[in-house]
Formats: C-alpha cells, sequence, structure tokens
C-alpha cells in the first residue's frame, strides 16, 4: 500500500502536496504532542512531591536542643549556606536578609496535631498555629541576615549568614529574598496570640562568670573557633564582643519543652552526651551544658520566684542562667 493510498483524507486536504511534505507535517505534529511541556503536577505520583536540596547549611549549633526557634532572635548567631552554581545568586547580594527554605532534617517521627509550644508551659494548641518543627511534613522557613557572598574560583558560593537559627547539617530547599513590601503587612499591625507576644518580650538574664569569660579570650586567641575571632577575619576583641553577645542570645532565648526545662533546672541536660558532640569534660557535674561553635559552655538555671507573665509558669523563661564555664570541643 503507497502513502497516499493510506492517508487519502490527508493527501485531499493538503491539495497534492508531495510525499515528503506530508511526511514532514505527521513528523512535526508528533514531535509536538511528545514534547508536551509537563507541569510539577504531571511530575507527581500518588500527590507525592520528589524535591531536592540545593546545598548545607555549616552552623555554630550541632544539636536541635538549645537552638533558637526563630535566628534573629539571636541575631549574632553565625552559618553559612554553601551552593555549587554562582549563576543562580546573581543579583542577591542586593538584599539583606533571605527566607531560608529547609528540612527539619534531625526530627524524629510526630503525627500529633496538637503540640504543647514551651511558651506555654505544657498547655496545648494545635500544631498549624506555632512554629514547631514537629509538622505534618517536616519543612519549615527562617528568615536570616545575608552578610556577604563569597564565589569561589571553581564557581562554587558561600552565603554567609547571620541570625540563623538552623542546625548544622541542615538541608535547604530553596531561598528567597526578603521584601519587606511583600513579606509584611502594609499599614497594618499584626496580630498573634499573647503567649507569642509575651514570649518574644521576655528575656531570661543571663551571667558569665570571669572564668567564663577568660576562657573565651583564650580559645579566641588560639583561633580555635570557626565562626568567631580570627578564623573569621575578626580582631580579638571582635570576636570576643560577637561570641559573647551570642552566647548571651541563645541561653536568654533557650525555649525548651516542659520536659526538657525540668532536666535543665535539675542540671540533667548535658550537650556532650549527644552523638553529634562526643566529647569527654573535665568533670563530672549537675552542670548544665550548650554547644555553640567550638565551645562546650556550662551553665546552671535558677528558676524564677515568682513569674511576671502567667504563660511563663512551667517554661523557664523567666529563669535566670549563670554561665560558669566554658571549654573547647
Amino acid at each position: 500500500m503507497t502513502f497516499r493510498n493510506k492517508f487519502p483524507p490527508l493527501m485531499t486536504l493538503l491539495g497534492g502536496a508531495s510525499i515528503a511534505t506530508v511526511a514532514a507535517v505527521i513528523l512535526r505534529k508528533k514531535y509536538r504532542k511528545s514534547n508536551t511541556r509537563k507541569t510539577v503536577e504531571d511530575e507527581m505520583k500518588n500527590g507525592k512531591l520528589v524535591v531536592e536540596s540545593i546545598g548545607k547549611i555549616e552552623s555554630i549549633y550541632r544539636l536541635c536542643v538549645g537552638t533558637p526557634r526563630q535566628g534573629l532572635l539571636a541575631p549574632h548567631a553565625r552559618g553559612r549556606l554553601r551552593l555549587s552554581n554562582a549563576h543562580a545568586v546573581e543579583g542577591l547580594s542586593k538584599y539583606s536578609h533571605v527566607w531560608i527554605v529547609f528540612v527539619f532534617h534531625l526530627n524524629t517521627p510526630h503525627k500529633g496535631v496538637k503540640i504543647a509550644p514551651p511558651a506555654l508551659g505544657g498547655r496545648k494548641v494545635g500544631v498549624l498555629a506555632t512554629r514547631s518543627p514537629h509538622r505534618f511534613n517536616p519543612i519549615g522557613i527562617t528568615l536570616a541576615r545575608l552578610d556577604k557572598i563569597i564565589i569561589a574560583e571553581n564557581n562554587s558560593v558561600s552565603l554567609e549568614l547571620s541570625g540563623l537559627d538552623l542546625v548544622d547539617g541542615t538541608p535547604v530547599l530553596d531561598i528567597k529574598p526578603y521584601v519587606a513590601a511583600y513579606d509584611s503587612p502594609i499599614d497594618e499591625v499584626a496580630r498573634v496570640p499573647s503567649w507569642v507576644s509575651g514570649g518574644l518580650a521576655t528575656k531570661r538574664p543571663v551571667k558569665l562568670s570571669d572564668t567564663a569569660r577568660e576562657s573565651i579570650r583564650r580559645i579566641l586567641k588560639e583561633g580555635k573557633t570557626k565562626f568567631y575571632g580570627r578564623s573569621f577575619g575578626e580582631s580579638d576583641d571582635e570576636g570576643y564582643e560577637h561570641l559573647v553577645a551570642c552566647i548571651c542570645e541563645v541561653l536568654a532565648m533557650d525555649v525548651r519543652s516542659t520536659y526538657q526545662t525540668k532536666k535543665v533546672r535539675e542540671g540533667k541536660s548535658q550537650a556532650e552526651r549527644s552523638k553529634r558532640v562526643q566529647t569527654k569534660v573535665s568533670e563530672d557535674s549537675p552542670v548544665c551544658t550548650q554547644q555553640i561553635d567550638n565551645l562546650l559552655v556550662h551553665f546552671s538555671v535558677q528558676p524564677a520566684s515568682s513569674v511576671v507573665r502567667p504563660t511563663s509558669e512551667g517554661s523557664g523563661a523567666e529563669d535566670t542562667v549563670f554561665v560558669t564555664k566554658i571549654e573547647q570541643l
């Protein structure tokens, strides 16, 4: 059977065009059909979407416990995001802050629809009314200050960040520039629950002993920290000022669950027991420890004799923190 006999209607429509012309038309139609642009929805299977990280965070925190829930509450906390392609960040340096979309990679499975935020001292609300890391999908978003972008010769990129609340090794899915006109209400005061506004206004007093302060200066002079002092291009005095500020900010806003708060008050919260720290300290004492950068911060907590905010009851939000000693990890 010839081509003309096989497709007589088409040949009539094309007015007796040549076989080569007809074949070209058919092939073009077939090509267009096979190359129809697919959407993300087309790629989804059974309602599931596969995503890949664009980079990982390096930060001063190795542990979830004790990491601030919102990084800008500890503006001197530092970290960086490493990316592989410099072209993707062209123009980003014009912005002062960035949104970071990330995965809570150290989460344990949690299917509860209600949780007890630390600021509520054990009382529960719906998970979607909180910033809890334990969510239906382990995805979070945080705002950080973009201090600098460093591009290496191999085209890799390092975003130097501060006010960061992410644990070392956190996978990042996306970053977006912060634009106040888009990202904050215009001519309107955002409404939040009293336990949130009250919690933000409450910071625990933090007192550092002379011994702890001397240890910070010594460690900085030895260049043993990763994000402060000489290793970060700062003078010893600048590093000391920024690191002390970071320690105070982190411990002042150290929000924990009721269970974790009880452990801290009893001196039973030691960072060095974690697999992600794994170090030995010089003594076995009931004093708590917190890991920050390459430091192990020893501290004790004195519960408040009375609380100003009723919601602070049982949360430890108004306790006083005493930093007794600091060791290098």
